[in-house]
C-alpha cells in the first residue's frame, strides 16, 4: 500500500514538472513567433516607406527637369512648379504648374481601428522620434492627433501633353496600414540656383505600440539645363 501511494506522488509531481515545462516551451514559442512577425512587418514598413520617398523624389526630379520656373514657399513645406507638357506630334507644346505640398490632413479610414492607431501615433508619443531626424522635416509640421503628415500633389491646367501621375498623396493609406508607411512629408531649401529636397516617411516600428521610426533621403535638385526641349513622348 505505501509503495502504491509512493508511485502515485512520483506521477502527479511528473505531470507537474511536465506542464510547467510545457507552460515555458509555449511561452517561449509565442515569443519567439511574435518577435520573428514583428520584425517581418517592420522590415516590409520600412521598404515601403523607402519606395515611398523614391516614388516622391522620382516624379519631382522628372518635374524639374522640365521647368520654366519654380519657387519655395515659406516655411519650405511647398514647391510650386511650372513646366512644359510633353511633346505630342501635331499639337502645340503647352506648359502646366504642378504644386507639391506637404500638409497635415485629417486621419480618416473606414476602419475605425486603424483610425485610431494612427490617432494614438500622432497623440504626442513620436514627438521624440520625429524630432531625432537629421532635418526635422515631418516633426517641423506638428500635426496633431487628428491629423497625419501627407505629401500631395496639386495640378492646374489642361491638355494631352500633361504627363500621368501614377499617385497624387503620399502615402495613401485607405483600409491598411500593414507594411506601408503611415507619413510622409517633403521640405524643400532654396541654395541659389539649385534646391535642396528632404523626404521623409515614418513607418511603424511596432504597431500595437503605435511605435514609429522615419526614414530619410535627401537629394539636390540642379539648374536644369534642358527647360527648352520637349519631353517626347
Amino acid at each position: 500500500m505505501d509503495q502504491t501511494l509512493t508511485q502515485r506522488g512520483l506521477t502527479l509531481v511528473e505531470l507537474v514538472i511536465a506542464i510547467a515545462l510545457s507552460s515555458i516551451v509555449i511561452a517561449a514559442a509565442y515569443t519567439f513567433l511574435r518577435s520573428t512577425l514583428l520584425a517581418k512587418d517592420r522590415d516590409q514598413s520600412r521598404n515601403a516607406a523607402i519606395q515611398t520617398n523614391v516614388s516622391m523624389l522620382e516624379i519631382l526630379k522628372r518635374d524639374h527637369k522640365f521647368q520654366l520656373s519654380s519657387q519655395v514657399y515659406a516655411p519650405g513645406h511647398s514647391l510650386w512648379i511650372s513646366r512644359k507638357q510633353k511633346y505630342i506630334k501635331g499639337t502645340p507644346s503647352g506648359n502646366y504648374q504642378v504644386t507639391y505640398s506637404s500638409q497635415c490632413v485629417p486621419i480618416s479610414s473606414s476602419k475605425p481601428a486603424i483610425k485610431a492607431t494612427l490617432a494614438r501615433a500622432y497623440d504626442g508619443r513620436n514627438d521624440g522620434v520625429l524630432a531625432k531626424t537629421a532635418h526635422k522635416c515631418l516633426a517641423s509640421l506638428k500635426c496633431s492627433a487628428n491629423d497625419m503628415p501627407q505629401v500631395i500633389l496639386g495640378i492646374t491646367g489642361s491638355g494631352p501633353g500633361i504627363p500621368a501621375y501614377p499617385q497624387k498623396r503620399f502615402p495613401n493609406i485607405t483600409i491598411d496600414i500593414n507594411s506601408q508607411s503611415v507619413g510622409s512629408a517633403l521640405c524643400f531649401e532654396s541654395l541659389g540656383p539649385k534646391i535642396r529636397v528632404i523626404a521623409e516617411s515614418a513607418f511603424f516600428e511596432d504597431k500595437e505600440e503605435a511605435k514609429m521610426t522615419v526614414e530619410t533621403e535627401e537629394i539636390l535638385l540642379a539648374e536644369p539645363v534642358s527647360t527648352n526641349v520637349d519631353l517626347m513622348p
